[in-house]
């Protein structure tokens, strides 16, 4: 039976993305540490994008045409989603399955 990844790579519009990768190009230029990319919505072969949630304030600039010019279009996140603090689990790592649920009830 399979289960699932356990790594952060997902498929979205066709194409295999490093989640984490789309996290380190954030995180450079919001300068938060805490920044998680989440394939969302989906579908059913993958997801139809990826959206991100960054723990902290709004940087100034435009985040998303610095993302842009670094990554290819289908790995830009839709929206950027900013919280004071994201879930966190018991030991004290980012929770994604607790971020994830954060699409399921609006943001």
């Amino acid at each position: 039976m399979h289960l699932g990844r356990i790594d952060s790579q997902s498929k979205v519009l066709g194409h295999r993305v490093e989640l984490g990768e789309i996290e380190a190009i954030v995180r450079k230029h919001c300068g938060s540490g805490a920044v998680v990319a989440v394939g969302w919505p989906r579908t059913s072969s993958g997801y139809g994008g990826v959206e991100v949630f960054v723990e902290g304030e709004t940087p100034g600039g435009n985040l998303r045409d610095d993302v842009q010019a670094e990554l290819p279009e289908y790995m830009v996140p839709r929206r950027f989603h900013f919280r004071d603090r994201l879930p966190r689990n018991p030991n004290g790592k980012l929770d994604r399955t607790a971020i994830s649920k954060l699409l399921d009830g609006g943001s």
